[in-house]
């Protein structure tokens, strides 16, 4: 038989059984391990080709193969279990989050609008905000990213952004972020706010402008600390107009 007849049905019968199990699949996991195989045999026929043909090597990937594939179909139920079972547990796990830090991340925009009006009302200043209600479960992963924006003036507009972790994501916490802009949307600074061990991390993820010389790196938790961290860095903005 000829040696490409035989590396093409190796590829055919991969393919083939791609296309059953993605028009069967359980998971994503499932699909990705199944494409990764094929890309795994695909690079071993292309370096095959590159070099004088050896049928037995050619032989060697095809048992490979289906070694692998038997083991997957054997398996595969106890693969399923054990990927809904993961998910089941980010998701009490995602239920536990949502409960503790939706509170804080509503504190904080809370703090943001009631600052915010405060200071409009004494100054006579216009600043203004969008700030929507807050999602019923933001860590749900199938929830949409946050967004509110407050904007002090033309090139000074906050971008405050949250962030549910992917349903596969081992780090399962929702990322609290704001980005400082100009008016045409250039980033001048981005920093978040990451819960860590009883504390509240600031980290600084692009600094150019904004000026963090009285914001500590950390603020420990409890229920006011968002409230804290919304004054804090409002104040400090308000000083860098």
């Amino acid at each position: 038989m000829n040696i490409y007849i035989i590396l093409g049905t190796i590829i055919v019968a991969v393919g083939s059984l791609i296309i059953y199990f993605g028009s069967n699949r359980d998971s994503q996991s499932s699909q990705n391990e199944i494409t990764e195989k094929l890309n795994e045999t695909q690079k071993k026929i292309d370096n095959l080709k590159l070099t004088s043909i050896d049928t037995q090597k050619v032989n060697q990937i095809e048992n490979e193969f289906h070694e692998w594939a038997n083991d997957f179909v054997q398996n595969k139920d106890k693969k399923k279990i054990f990927i809904e079972k993961k998910h089941l547990e980010n998701k009490e796990s995602r239920i536990g989050l949502n409960e503790q830090y939706r509170p804080c991340f509503l504190l904080f925009l809370e703090t943001t609008k009631n600052i915010i009006n405060a200071y409009n009302a004494k100054t006579g200043e216009k600043f203004s905000y969008t700030i929507n209600s807050l999602p019923m479960n933001i860590f749900d992963s199938n929830a949409e990213q946050y967004n509110a924006k407050i904007t002090f003036k033309a090139d000074v507009i906050w971008k405050i952004e949250i962030r549910p972790a992917g349903i596969f994501s081992d780090n399962i916490m929702a990322s609290f972020q704001i980005s400082i802009t100009n008016e045409d949307g250039s980033e001048k600074d981005r920093f978040a706010l990451m819960p860590h061990e009883g504390k509240v991390i600031v980290v600084k993820l692009k600094n150019t402008r904004f000026k963090f010389d009285d914001i500590p790196s950390e603020f420990l938790l409890d229920d006011i600390t968002y409230k804290n961290i919304a004054k804090k860095f409002i104040e400090s903005q308000l000083l860098q107009l």
